[in-house]
């Protein structure tokens, strides 16, 4: 495959692709609501995402030293190529991821039940990636949502679950050191 991730290049990465689920506007401001709560509770002091860049991530497709343009091609056709009902989301805990270095630890809401939508989802769409040469099924797959970057660790903690349907699903391309996301691909999840 032509369009290798950056990892196997020594070119600094410039785009990150990925496939993602996004809350709507109005999740999106709950979510946000929520965050500003946590980070008075919990005495947190990093900067929050913005709104717009909240999301669940399906697939990690790579980063790569400039736009693998055959590579989006071929990603946007098994975009188009998937059929797929909208996916009921549960958020209700949260949590910090912790790094080795134990500084810059992602928080996140995790999904709960239902689970196994959000995870059939996840699974199909793999398949269609995989057929397309472009991703397929890696590692496990945690369904969580980042909110904010901090040098604290938090505990996992339940809080009042936060109910959503995605109603449609997105390739974006990150621009990596420009805080920047590019929907490249949209598709509708049907109710």
């Amino acid at each position: 495959m032509p369009d290798t991730p950056a990892a196997s290049s020594t070119a600094r990465p410039t785009d990150r692709l990925f496939f993602a689920l996004r809350p709507d506007a109005q999740i999106a401001g709950l979510i946000m609501q929520r965050l500003a709560a946590l980070r008075q509770a919990l005495g947190l002091k990093g900067r929050p995402l913005k709104a717009e860049h909240l999301h669940i991530t399906l697939h990690h497709v790579g980063d790569f030293p400039a736009f693998p343009a055959d590579l989006v091609r071929r990603l946007l056709e098994a975009g188009q190529a998937l059929h797929a009902p909208a996916v009921p989301i549960c958020l209700d805990a949260v949590l910090s991821f912790g790094r080795q270095n134990r500084r810059n630890n992602p928080l996140v809401l995790l999904a709960g039940e239902p689970l196994e939508p959000l995870r059939a989802f996840h699974r199909s769409l793999g398949v269609h990636l995989q057929a397309a040469g472009g991703t397929g099924l890696r590692g496990k797959f945690t369904p969580h949502l980042t909110l904010l970057y901090d040098d604290a660790l938090i505990e996992l903690q339940a809080l009042e679950p936060l109910h959503w349907t995605a109603t449609e699903f997105l390739l974006i391309d990150s621009l990596i050191g420009q805080t920047r996301h590019v929907v490249l691909g949209r598709w509708t999840l049907r109710g």
